[in-house]
């Protein structure tokens, strides 16, 4: 008696208007450059995003999915700042162990897929977690 199209539309078809804008926010800021052979993608979500959309950091659940969508992305990245001088970042990988990248910073999760919290400003958090890989991707 299930109906598998009505559990799929409530599981991955449930955003607000809010939230997919925000979404496109966020996408706009894509980078992708390579670090010693390694493809990496990030993407960046910053407070004033969430001001202008209405958002919370609720709202970008499976926003790192995005960057690992494009082709022969080695390492993908969500900077997500939580509060002012608070950054949330994810790492995901099909073939890097990001849970030692993350463990720099007190981090943690799995091999694919960790993230750590970082206190600092935005810009210059996105700038050590760049000049890290580019120490440790080898």
């Amino acid at each position: 008696g299930i109906n598998p199209f009505e559990v799929y539309k409530n599981i991955y078809s449930n955003r607000s208007k809010n939230s997919i804008q925000l979404l496109g926010k966020v996408l706009s800021t894509i980078k992708v450059l390579e670090i010693n052979n390694y493809k990496i993608a990030y993407i960046i979500a910053n407070h004033k995003m969430f001001v202008d959309t209405h958002t919370t950091v609720n709202d970008t659940e499976e926003f790192i999915t995005f960057p690992g969508m494009i082709k022969n992305v080695d390492i993908s990245i969500f900077f997500r700042e939580e509060k002012k001088d608070v950054v949330k970042i994810s790492f995901r990988s099909h073939k890097i162990n990001v849970e030692k990248i993350a463990q720099n910073w007190c981090g943690g999760g799995h091999i694919y897929a960790s993230g750590a919290t970082i206190k600092n400003k935005l810009r210059i958090v996105v700038k050590e977690v760049l000049d890290y890989l580019k120490q440790v991707l080898k």
